[in-house]
């Protein structure tokens, strides 16, 4: 029997939060233990549409019970701590985000300084296909992307030495398996 990747996602509620609790729920590779939102999101302590999981914000108090945490949250307000508690107990995290603006780079910049000095788990982040100007590129395309590699990168995580990774190397390891 396979052992079952069990997995917590940051950002539940989110558009890509949804579509990733979907395809997680169906996985038979993976099960969803836990989805998280705001402290102030309306749905907090209430069930979810899968199976009987109910919303909650405090990962610090369910992360042990999980493999790998995938956060799409809004990094302004939760991420750091979500990567921050990851670290303190040393569990695979992946980070996305589908709104990356200019003033993101100080805030990936700091996960990277995080994550080399001090966090010591591995870490994959998800960052939008850009434009040669820097602009991400078409919105409404990426969802299908974030969620397709945020679904492999939970999958290749798991049991990965301490590192930064992004999904280059995800899919380096794609390749060679195929």
């Amino acid at each position: 029997m396979v052992k079952l990747i069990k997995v917590i996602v940051c950002g539940a509620c989110g558009k890509i939060g949804k579509q990733l609790i979907g395809l997680i729920s169906q996985d038979e590779e993976m099960k969803l233990m836990f989805a998280i939102e705001e402290k102030t999101h309306s749905r907090i302590n209430k069930t979810i549409s899968v199976g009987d999981i109910v919303l909650t914000h405090d990962l610090e108090k369910i992360i042990n019970e999980t493999d790998v945490v995938i956060d799409f949250s809004d990094y302004r307000e939760t991420g750091l701590k979500h990567l921050m508690t990851a670290a303190d107990r040393k569990k695979a995290i992946i980070i996305g985000t589908a709104n990356l603006e200019n003033s993101f780079l100080p805030e990936i910049n700091l996960i990277k300084h995080f994550i080399r000095e001090v966090g010591k788990v591995p870490c994959v982040i998800i960052l939008p296909i850009m434009t040669s100007n820097g602009i991400p590129a078409n919105p409404s395309c990426q969802c299908d992307i974030f969620i397709r590699d945020a679904i492999k990168a939970i999958k290749w995580i798991v049991g990965k030495p301490t590192g930064l990774y992004d999904m280059r190397d995800v899919s380096a390891a794609e390749c060679f398996r195929n």
